[in-house]
């Protein structure tokens, strides 16, 4: 920034030669301000590389500009280099103090502006790097610090969760041990029956921490095939059917005779499996479950749709979230292990499919997969 078109010109010149694209203007372009009002305006609207001032200028004097630019956040970190015919020492100590990086005395050598132009320019984009591998960094730690408290929650899950069977367990098996000649046939049934619903318990979340961990190191291996959705839903509800037994609860099937998804068998069982088992601790008595499928022209949706408590508002933020932990207890007060769902969504996303849900208190839920179908090279 000069008030002086020739030496404007000559700076022009030279650094164009040179090979410098940018002086002031970070767009590719030499841009000059003639007078200090200009200057800032430029500089806070173009960011540039560095910024070349002189202290004579018709409405600001170079001084005020560079207070200006060095007090503004968006034009701080911009270096400046007075090129001025200022010699005074006083000029010259005032010239760092306010914030300049240099300061060149007129008339300049060339060689020597170039070099100091070339340093400040590299040093201008080495700390530029700087600042931003720094804020990659504390991005990166802040991550690290979110996904290490995410951890500890986890193992606190892990360790409640795995408490409250084998509590149950230990419990129930003492009492068998020093109760046994004491105990009737109906209270030992009742035990049997206790320790059972116990070890389901545990083995349902055992089954599923292990398939989630799997997900997440990347142990889950990914094999897509055809698969009849209605064989899918066949399968399922033969594993459940006791289940939905017990609450006098009826299987409803809406599909269309030939419906196909391109998944992985093991997964999608898995997923559907999930789904129905939830649907049944949820629903109430004496109610049913449809299990349906509708085509989306790339897709397929499924659902498990249920008539049974439906999700509150605070359990719908959180039933995907593992750090969340929530879990309920079923209509008959079924437990729940507080991971088959996070499962279900990681593991119908790694199939290029989604997860999603619609829920009315004491209405219902229906959860919904999306997965692919079949293409023609997939046949």
């Amino acid at each position: 920034m000069d008030d002086n078109p020739k030496n404007l010109q000559i700076l022009s010149a030279v650094l164009y030669k040179e090979g410098h694209t940018i002086v002031f203007a970070s767009n590719g372009k030499i841009v000059f301000a003639s007078n200090g009002k200009q200057a800032i305006e430029i500089a806070q609207n173009q960011s540039p590389d560095l910024i070349l001032l002189d202290i004579n200028l018709p409405d600001i004097d170079g001084f005020d500009v560079c207070r200006k630019l060095k007090n503004n956040p968006l034009t701080k970190d911009i270096p400046i280099i007075f090129i001025t015919g200022r010699i005074e020492t006083e000029d010259i100590v005032l010239g760092f103090r306010v914030g300049a990086v240099d300061y060149i005395t007129k008339p300049f050598n060339i060689v020597e502006l170039l070099s100091r132009v070339n340093t400040h320019l590299n040093l201008k984009r080495s700390r530029d790097e700087v600042i931003r591998y720094s804020k990659e960094l504390e991005k990166t730690q802040a991550e690290l610090k979110q996904a290490l408290a995410q951890r500890d929650k986890f193992f606190s899950i892990i360790a409640h969760d795995l408490r409250g069977p084998f509590t149950g367990f230990i419990g129930l098996s003492e009492l068998l041990v020093d109760a046994y000649d004491s105990l009737e046939r109906d209270d030992i049934q009742q035990i049997a029956n206790s320790m059972n619903s116990a070890a389901k318990k545990l083995f349902e979340f055992l089954e599923n921490l292990l398939e989630w961990s799997r997900s997440q190191i990347g142990g889950l291996q990914y094999n897509p095939t055809i698969i009849d959705v209605n064989d899918l839903f066949d399968r399922v509800s033969s594993l459940f059917k006791n289940n939905a037994n017990n609450k006098n609860i009826e299987f409803v099937k809406e599909v269309q005779d030939k419906m196909f998804i391109w998944a992985d068998n093991y997964q999608t069982n898995t997923i559907i499996r999930n789904l129905v088992s939830n649907a049944i601790k949820f629903s109430f008595p004496n109610s049913k479950i449809i299990l349906g499928a509708r085509d989306l022209g790339d897709f397929v949706e499924i659902y498990v749709k249920d008539f049974g408590t439906g999700l509150s508002d605070e359990a719908k933020d959180k039933v995907f979230r593992i750090e969340a932990k929530y879990t309920t207890p079923g209509t008959q007060n079924e437990p729940g292990t507080g991971l088959g769902l996070v499962l279900c969504k990681e593991l119908a996303e790694k199939q290029n499919g989604a997860l999603y849900f619609e829920t009315e208190l004491n209405k219902g839920t229906t959860f919904f997969v999306n997965l692919p179908k079949p293409q023609q090279n997939n046949s």
